[in-house]
């Protein structure tokens, strides 16, 4: 058995737990805007990526959660009035919003699972969950050194 097929994939183990809600037609990332002073970024996408940093900070503060700064997962499952928009962007957007309150930065997301569902139009808005990711301890003689 060579050195590659004999490794055991690390376990990883899930340590907290955040989800709350965003209320609200999701708005997809815009792309950044040329203007006479620079760059900005569209109006729309603001508003939303507000909406999610308002509604981040009080599941945090409710569950008493701080910033990570370790690998952790993040789930999307957006609910939207209107077809349009690309997962990446809404994505995008979501994860900018909680830059810095769910997690230090959004470069500790090691693993991000989005989905669109379209059945719930009457009731747009974002659910999130972001899942701390805690390696597991190898057991002797199971693997592990």
């Amino acid at each position: 058995m060579d050195k590659a097929t004999s490794q055991q994939w690390p376990a990883e183990a899930a340590g907290r737990v955040l989800s709350f809600f965003v209320a609200g037609e999701p708005v997809p990332k815009g792309r950044p805007r040329l203007g006479r002073k620079g760059t900005f970024t569209d109006p729309r996408t603001e508003a939303w990526e507000s909406t999610v940093r308002w509604q981040c900070r009080a599941a945090c503060t409710a569950a008493g959660w701080s910033p990570l700064a370790a690998a952790c997962e993040v789930t999307l499952v957006v609910h939207r009035a209107r077809r349009a928009g690309d997962v990446d962007n809404f994505a995008k957007a979501v994860l900018d919003g909680m830059n810095r309150i769910a997690f230090a930065d959004d470069r500790h997301v090691v693993r991000l699972d989005v989905s669109v569902d379209d059945s719930r139009a009457d009731d747009p808005g974002v659910w999130v969950r972001v899942t701390e990711r805690v390696r597991e301890c190898p057991l002797p003689g199971r693997g592990g050194t």
